[in-house]
């Protein structure tokens, strides 16, 4: 027999985590006929806590929560079915009516906190005096400060949100504090933390007589690669590796940076022209070359050339340009937390949509841990909030994270854009379309936060903004946006010009964006092409099985405005679908 209080060598093996005070708790909870709640609301509680206890925190999902505690097919989808959100809510109530009864003299309270299925134990702390959070470890001190300051900002929302982020975290640390990386990394090993690559610019008139206006052009895409929040540009340095051009379009070079953009400009009365080069500078081979001009038609000279500035920028400093490009190839060979985790970010998913997401998370997590400033990763946090939408209040908790990504970097585009997305997620239409146009303000060339935008107001009825905004984010041949696309094939829709809105659809890759599959099956039903539309339909059920049962709830939370939901119907009706 063992003594009362100790634990045997099997618990410690089965439960490697957490204290045994808070083991102890959970054990005399389920046993106490006091405690009113259904078996099964017993075994939902048994199933994440001793998830917790294992530093199990990433499985605890709705999916598997309604597979292995409810009994729900393999086919279950939580949009659907909300037994597991009904299910926390009584639980919740339970444990809440329990700890509150006269009498009840335990100093450990179980908790499951709203919006979560993570369950807290308070009055554990670690050992260095900490609370001890859902994920049974010491609440990471990087955490602390975040939750104070977006607490501070939103007191009704903060201490909630950051509480689940720091709750997932925690089973990530070690007990001195450093981090073990779990998939995508491999084996266990310290974290490599990649920053933002540096690049240096030199441009080079080919007609000395044309030095002033050289000097011009540099001096406009230096602005505009300097709006972007994807790369760093090396500060002139004179003591070492400046090269002097001429005297008035001089060199930016620095043996800081890891790419040299040189530009090679030549301009005439009928056009500018440009000769680009993007060179590695560690090992001088030339990664990308091309020409570009700029023909002032339309448009006045000096005009013609800071669109001409602005093309470059994008092509050289934009997510999908040439040196982001580079740098995923590398990051996919050897994955690190920082920077990478915002380039495989921007990838599609090469397996499971949803273990993508969750491996592109568990790496922000981490980057914050190391980088508690970090906003470009807060901001990212907050779009895959929404992406995964696993808790009943996803929502605020991306707005939590996407508020404090401004605060941290208010003159930050990504942020706003967050900001932006977070908003219309909430359904504060006004407030997400205000953050857009103050995004495309502090950085006019963020051509993929702009087709978001323009898809926005596409979609709640600002039909002729949406596709002039559209058009402008579409307007480099080289580049193409889904959302541009799909508010474009939108707006040939809503003109009845079918076979526009079908090529539109078809230029993009749709298989992940629900709306623009049911664009595409409702255009060919249009054009009376109902097998190609049976054959949609098909691909859209092998991943929403019951997008008919759902269609008028998800126009809701879509924003879509009637008219268009009204016609998107009519078209899906023809292709024999039936609409609840």
């Amino acid at each position: 027999m063992e003594a009362e209080g100790e634990e045997s060598p099997g618990a410690r093996e089965k439960y490697p985590y957490f204290p045994p005070e808070a083991r102890r708790e959970l054990e005399r909870l389920l046993s106490d006929p006091d405690f009113q709640c259904t078996d099964r609301n017993k075994k939902f509680l048994r199933y994440v806590a001793e998830a917790l206890f294992q530093g199990r925190e990433h499985t605890v999902k709705a999916y598997s929560i309604a597979v292995d505690v409810f009994g729900r097919p393999s086919n279950f989808d939580p949009s659907i079915d909300p037994i597991v959100r009904i299910e926390a809510t009584r639980l919740r109530a339970a444990l809440l009516r329990y700890y509150e009864r006269p009498g009840h003299d335990s100093t450990i309270k179980i908790e499951l906190p709203r919006g979560r299925y993570l369950p807290m134990f308070s009055g554990v702390s670690g050992s260095d005096g900490t609370t001890l959070t859902g994920g049974g470890h010491p609440e990471p001190r990087a955490y602390v400060q975040a939750n104070r300051e977006i607490n501070r900002l939103h007191p009704k929302r903060g201490m909630r949100s950051v509480a689940i982020f720091c709750g997932l975290v925690g089973g990530a640390l070690l007990g001195i504090g450093l981090l073990l990386p779990v998939d995508p990394f491999g084996a266990s090993r310290l974290p490599e933390i990649s920053d933002k690559p540096r690049v240096s610019l030199e441009v080079q008139s080919v007609d000395q007589t044309s030095d002033s206006d050289a000097a011009r052009f540099r001096d406009d895409l230096m602005i505009a690669l300097s709006r972007f929040q994807t790369v760093h540009l090396s500060a002139p340095d004179i003591t070492s590796d400046v090269k002097q051009v001429s005297s008035a379009a001089g060199a930016l070079l620095s043996h800081k940076s890891k790419y040299r953009l040189l530009v090679k400009y030549q301009s005439d009365i009928s056009k500018t022209s440009v000769v680009w080069q993007v060179i590695d500078r560690d090992s001088g081979e030339l990664i990308r070359s091309g020409n570009d001009q700029a023909i002032p038609d339309r448009l006045a000279q000096k005009d013609a050339e800071q669109e001409l500035a602005s093309q470059l920028a994008v092509r050289f400093a934009s997510e999908r340009g040439v040196i982001n490009n580079v740098e995923t190839t590398r990051e996919m060979a050897h994955p690190t937390l920082g920077n990478g985790c915002l380039l495989r970010a921007g990838l599609a998913p090469q397996t499971d949509e949803r273990e993508h997401l969750r491996q592109i998370r568990n790496c922000v997590e981490r980057t914050l841990e190391v980088r508690p400033g970090d906003s470009d990763a807060f901001a990212l946090l907050s779009l895959l909030v929404i992406r995964q939408a696993e808790d009943p209040r996803s929502g605020e908790q991306a707005l939590a994270y996407a508020r404090h990504s401004v605060m941290l970097a208010p003159d930050s585009d990504r942020s706003r854009f967050a900001l932006m997305l977070a908003q219309f997620n909430e359904g504060n239409v006004d407030a997400a379309v205000s953050e857009g146009y103050s995004a495309l303000g502090l950085n006019p060339n963020n051509l993929a936060g702009m087709a978001k935008l323009a898809r926005i107001l596409f979609m709640i009825g600002r039909w002729d903004e949406g596709a002039a905004l559209a058009r402008k984010a579409d307007r480099f041949e080289y580049m193409a946006y889904p959302d541009a696309e799909m508010t474009l094939g939108f707006d040939a829709f809503r003109r009845r010009s079918f076979e526009e809105a079908l090529l539109r659809l078809r230029q993009v890759d749709g298989r992940n964006d629900y709306m623009t599959q049911l664009l595409c099956i409702a255009t060919l039903a249009y054009l009376g092409r109902i097998d190609e539309a049976h054959t949609a339909i098909d691909e859209l059920r092998s991943s929403r099985a019951k997008f008919e049962e759902t269609f008028q709830a998800d126009m809701a939370d879509e924003r879509l405005a009637p008219s268009l939901v009204s016609s998107l119907a009519s078209g899906l009706t023809r292709a024999g679908l039936t609409l609840h």
